[in-house]
């Protein structure tokens, strides 16, 4: 047997070795994903902000892990979690607001409306569903964790891609 033809054969059974752990790896939306790990926090008492790009995206984020809430026998936790987005009036967006500061919310899903103007305080975690467009728009709503007195100055983000080719390629030099 030449050299070439053993490479072939050891590129083949890798190629298919590739392809048999690329089917069993199921991944769910993104957002699917956000709402899973937004409902973990709530449920670990984790403060946290989930930023999607567009309202149809974080209402889906919201009913998903409220959803996720009431079906894991936690659906008094389901009131703690808020949405937050540009179309809401502004006393709607105070009342959240209020929410927030008073500690009466664990977990809050907004749109980019959320990512300037106010300074929240006491957040532990951001989620972001999907690259926001711009590394400055990324580090702007990481940084509304980690600037309250109970978080200690620790805070964490987690940037959940899409699928896409050009989410993908981001996240490797990110």
């Amino acid at each position: 047997m030449s050299i070439a033809s053993l490479m072939d054969t050891q590129g083949s059974d890798q190629k298919m070795e590739s392809t048999k752990v690329h089917k069993m790896i199921k991944r769910s939306h993104a957002a699917d994903e956000t709402a899973r790990l937004l409902a973990y926090a709530v449920r670990n008492g984790i403060r946290s902000i989930a930023f999607c790009k567009t309202r149809m995206l974080a209402e889906w984020v919201f009913e998903r892990c409220i959803a996720l809430l009431k079906s894991e026998d936690s659906p008094t936790l389901s009131d703690k979690v808020e949405i937050y987005r540009g179309g809401y009036s502004a006393s709607i967006r105070r009342n959240i607001e209020a929410r927030l500061f008073k500690n009466e919310l664990f977990g809050v899903v907004g749109t980019s409306a959320l990512e300037l103007g106010i300074d929240l305080g006491g957040i532990d975690l951001t989620l972001h569903c999907g690259f926001p467009g711009s590394y400055a728009s990324l580090m702007q709503q990481a940084g509304r964790a980690g600037r309250g007195a109970s978080t200690r100055g620790s805070s964490f983000a987690i940037m959940i891609c899409f699928s896409s080719p050009s989410e993908q390629v981001r996240s490797q030099y990110l």
